[in-house]
């Protein structure tokens, strides 16, 4: 007989809790301001996406990741674009 293996699905508190901590200030000296200094939301997604591509599997990438992301849909909204 097959063995089931149950799979965990993520809580809301948990993903809350995950999105609270890629919060990126682009006005703290870091890696990522030099990012946000930019401007320009499509580069931001660009650098997301390349990011994601070098280290698919480091939660560290991947939140750096979503926080340009943020700053694109940020700065998108900001200028009217939608």
């Amino acid at each position: 007989m097959k063995k089931s293996t149950s799979v965990l699905k993520p809580s809301s508190t948990q993903i809350r809790k995950i999105l609270s901590e890629c919060r990126l200030n682009p006005r703290v000296p870091g890696p990522l301001k030099i990012i946000a200094d930019v401007g320009n939301p499509e580069y931001y997604r660009i650098r997301a996406i390349e990011i994601i591509q070098e280290n698919p599997k480091e939660t560290a990438a991947l939140k750096q990741a979503i926080s340009l992301l943020a700053l694109a849909i940020a700065e998108m909204e900001n200028n009217g674009e939608e």
